[in-house]
């Protein structure tokens, strides 16, 4: 009888095999056609990430049309946008006569760098400059004067820019301004710093005529606007930008000005006030 159970015993275990066998394979399918379909979700998600962050970034080159500077809305109150790859700044600042003259001359070209978490700007001159060395000699490259143009928009005319990029000299984005941008600037920030001591734009030859003392003058401006800029900067974003709506005919830039006051207020919090370095104009300290 023992030889005769044994077969039945065998049997037995092959069917709950079988059957066992059966369960986990219509588990796998189950679980392969769930885990396939998450999949597929999260990639449908990154793609439509990806795309909101490219549309967020052609949404941060603000243009400007004609006679009039675009703005970012002032109601947005978030931390600066994550999907800019850049953690380090820079910006071309171009200086010019009067937006208004039938041919706009250009006085100054400054390069201005810094991390987007921290207002320590670095600034250095393109145009005018001076030569290297101890000598006091201006370098003026006479070229980008000559074809430095504006066009119908108020924007730098691609020629001029494809010239500094031929230098290899790169931005994230440019801001121009003329005289009397600078003028109500330098007004505005003095009278939320309380200090009357500034130099007089007036007192600033033209480039053409005086290189090396225009260099000085704009050195000694843009050290006491980074002295009195801290307060200025501290104000409520839309109250800067209403401002800067107001001088809208005297400047014109690529920015999204929005952007850049809240990624400065944030430095602003964490470092506690602006401070600037002209790393290449150590010399001109004793001259001044």
């Amino acid at each position: 009888m023992d030889h005769q159970a044994k077969p039945s015993l065998t049997l037995y275990h092959i069917v709950s095999l079988l059957l066992l066998y059966s369960c986990l394979g219509a588990s796998s399918i189950w679980a392969g056609n769930r885990l396939g379909k998450l999949a597929r979700l999260a990639i449908q998600n990154s793609v439509s990430a990806a795309r909101q962050g490219e549309a967020s970034l052609h949404l941060m080159r603000a243009s400007r049309p004609a006679g009039q500077l675009k703005l970012p809305p002032k109601s947005i109150d978030q931390a600066p946008d994550l999907a800019v790859p850049e953690h380090q700044r820079s910006i071309l600042l171009i200086g010019i006569d009067d937006f208004q003259a039938k041919q706009p001359r250009l006085e100054g070209l400054w390069m201005v760098f810094y991390l987007n978490d921290l207002p320590h700007f670095i600034l250095v001159p393109i145009y005018p400059n001076r030569q290297p060395g101890t000598a006091m000699k201006p370098l003026v490259d006479q070229q980008l004067a000559a074809i430095f143009s504006l066009q119908s928009d108020g924007s730098p005319h691609p020629t001029f820019l494809q010239a500094l990029r031929d230098k290899d000299i790169w931005w994230n984005g440019y801001l121009m301004l003329d005289k009397t941008a600078l003028e109500q600037i330098q007004d505005y920030s003095h009278q939320h710093a309380n200090r009357s001591e500034h130099t007089p734009l007036e007192s600033i030859p033209p480039t053409n005529e005086d290189p090396l003392q225009a260099l000085l003058g704009q050195t000694r401006l843009a050290q006491q606007l980074c002295q009195s800029s801290t307060l200025a900067l501290g104000n409520d974003i839309g109250e800067i930008l209403d401002f800067l709506d107001k001088t809208s005919t005297h400047l014109s830039t690529d920015l999204n000005l929005h952007l850049l006051l809240v990624e400065i207020h944030h430095g602003l919090q964490v470092s506690g006030g602006v401070s600037c370095e002209f790393p290449t104009l150590a010399a001109l300290a004793w001259h001044r």
